[in-house]
């Protein structure tokens, strides 16, 4: 899951001590989508706590709406694995934002790769790669080897 959605948890004021740890063990296990399957069995073996603690955990997380619990059936009187849906939403600004903007903007990745020259030997032996001359990634990168062979003349 998003490290903004994390930071969200990590934030939310009513959340101390062993819920926030639930809560952020719940939320690393989450799909991109928000969704989670987790027993408690497995909540409680990651937080150190009971399955009984998890139990009432979840009924709180869902009181404060960070998470919707939906049971499946596998029959009339079992359930599987519960499934959590995430209701929280990352912050506006999280506190990694802010501390980017103290920082001087970080050099591009193409200035750290290497020279030009091993830029254009990387780049043409890609070119053998490709199924037809036709084809866009095949035009991009005599479009790219171009350009660097120009800035490699320019003195």
């Amino acid at each position: 899951m998003s490290n903004a959605i994390l930071t969200a948890i990590r934030q939310h004021t009513q959340l101390k001590g062993s819920l926030k740890l639930t809560a952020q063990e719940i939320v690393h296990r989450a799909s991109s989508a928000g969704f989670v399957r987790v027993s408690y069995g497995y909540l409680a073996s990651k937080t150190g706590l009971t399955i009984q603690t998890m139990i009432a955990h979840v009924k709180r997380l869902e009181a404060l709406g960070i998470l919707r619990k939906q049971k499946v059936w596998i029959s009339a009187r079992r359930c599987a694995v519960n499934l959590y849906t995430l209701l929280i939403r990352p912050l506006h600004r999280c506190s990694t934002q802010k501390n980017s903007e103290k920082f001087p903007e970080a050099e591009r990745e193409e200035e750290k790769c290497g020279s030009l020259r091993e830029k254009i030997a990387t780049l043409k032996t890609g070119l053998r790669f490709y199924e037809s001359p036709t084809s866009i990634g095949y035009q991009s990168s005599l479009e790219e080897i171009t350009r660097l062979e120009a800035l490699q003349r320019s003195p």
